[in-house]
């Protein structure tokens, strides 16, 4: 990342594409180092595209930042742990699912 943000603070040495993580979009974004590409969102995968990283990368209505790929995370745990420590219940979320 800190090749990035050095090559970005100069125009001369700003690559044409690069790919940060979502988390990062939005700091190169408000300092005006990407282009808006709403005009290319239908190319680059429109509506198929995760809506909340499409939405970290817009401003103003304009896309300055679209998805290249997206992934899972999982959580591992041990039982036995848990239940030393009094915890009953699996933490869960609508689009996560834990295996017991």
């Amino acid at each position: 990342m800190a090749k990035a943000t050095t090559a970005m603070s100069n125009a001369d040495t700003t690559p044409d594409v690069v790919e940060v993580g979502n988390t990062q979009s939005p700091t190169f974004t408000y300092a005006g180092a990407f282009a808006d590409v709403s005009d290319m969102y239908d190319e680059l995968g429109g509506d198929k595209l995760l809506k909340s990283f499409v939405e970290v990368g817009s401003v103003d209505g304009k896309k300055f930042t679209l998805p290249y790929y997206f992934g899972s995370r999982y959580a591992f745990y041990r039982k036995d742990v848990w239940k030393e420590a009094g915890i009953t219940e699996v933490p869960r979320t609508s689009t996560s699912s834990t295996r017991r």
